[in-house]
């Protein structure tokens, strides 16, 4: 195991609190700002007309995220 892998454990076991609030954070941020969900720019996926996620937390401590997005507009490239 990589030693930057086996700080990130350990400092997740000693405070879960903040590995869910990091999580959160950065969840929000990509719904936001790459989907563009609640925003004035269609996303990456084109114009989102709603979404829906769900969240578990795997056997390693981490949080793992299931997302459904339903978009008005696609966007070809």
């Amino acid at each position: 195991m990589p030693k930057w892998l086996h700080k990130a454990y350990i400092l997740i076991s000693r405070n879960p609190v903040a590995g869910a609030w990091f999580f959160n954070f950065m969840v929000s941020a990509f719904i936001k700002h790459v989907l563009g969900v609640d925003s004035d720019y269609p996303g990456l996926y084109g114009d989102p007309s709603a979404h829906y996620g769900t969240l578990e937390q795997q056997g390693r401590l981490t949080l793992h995220l299931h997302l459904l997005l339903w978009a008005l507009r696609w966007i070809n490239t």
